[in-house]
C-alpha cells in the first residue's frame, strides 16, 4: 500500500492538483476494467521540443518505479510506430508546437498511426498527456489528434485525456 501522505509531501501544488485530478479519473473507472496485473509494463512514448514531455515522462517512470511498475521510456524520434501494436499498456506525453503542430522528428509515427493501413488497437490500454499554451487556438492540438485516433482504432482509454497549459 502506497502512503499517500508520504507521497503528498514529496509533490509541489501544481503536481498535487494533476495527481488529485488523476485520483478522482480512477475513481470513475470500473475496477473490473483495469488491467489485471498492477506489475505489468507501461511504455511512455513523449514528444517534445522543449524537453518538458521527456522530463514528465522521467518523472513518471521514476514515480512508478517506485510503486514496483515497471516502465519504458521512448521518445518519439526513436520508437518504431509498428511496435505499437504489441503494445498493452501505453502512456503518450506530447507536446504541440508552433501553430498546432506535432514536435520535429516525430512524422514517421503521425504518419504511421493516422494511415489507412494501421491495425486497430482493441488491446491497448493508452492515456494521453497533452501539453500546449492555451493562448493559442490549436491548444494540445497533438495530444488531442493521437487520443482520437487511438480511440477511433478501438483503444480503451484508460483515463480521459488531460491538457495541461504552459509548464
Amino acid at each position: 500500500i502506497v502512503d499517500l501522505n508520504n507521497v503528498g509531501a514529496r509533490l509541489d501544488q501544481a503536481q498535487l492538483w494533476w495527481a488529485s485530478g488523476y485520483l478522482a479519473g480512477l475513481a470513475t473507472v470500473p475496477v473490473q476494467s483495469l488491467p489485471d496485473k498492477v506489475s505489468a509494463r507501461w511504455t511512455i512514448l513523449y514528444g517534445t521540443e522543449t524537453g518538458n514531455a521527456r522530463l514528465l515522462a522521467e518523472t513518471l517512470s521514476e514515480r512508478a518505479s517506485a510503486i514496483g511498475l515497471a516502465t519504458n521510456i521512448i521518445d518519439l524520434r526513436d520508437y518504431k510506430p509498428a511496435a505499437l501494436k504489441a503494445e498493452r499498456n501505453l502512456l503518450v506525453i506530447i507536446a504541440t508546437h508552433g501553430l498546432g503542430e506535432p514536435p520535429d522528428g516525430t512524422e514517421d509515427f503521425f504518419s504511421y498511426l493516422m494511415g489507412d493501413r494501421v491495425p486497430g488497437f482493441e488491446r491497448l490500454n493508452y492515456s494521453v498527456l497533452a501539453l500546449g499554451d492555451s493562448s493559442y487556438d490549436d491548444f494540445c492540438a497533438t495530444g488531442k489528434l493521437v487520443d482520437d485516433r487511438l480511440a477511433e482504432l478501438g483503444g480503451p482509454r484508460r483515463q480521459p485525456r488531460v491538457c495541461c497549459d504552459l509548464e
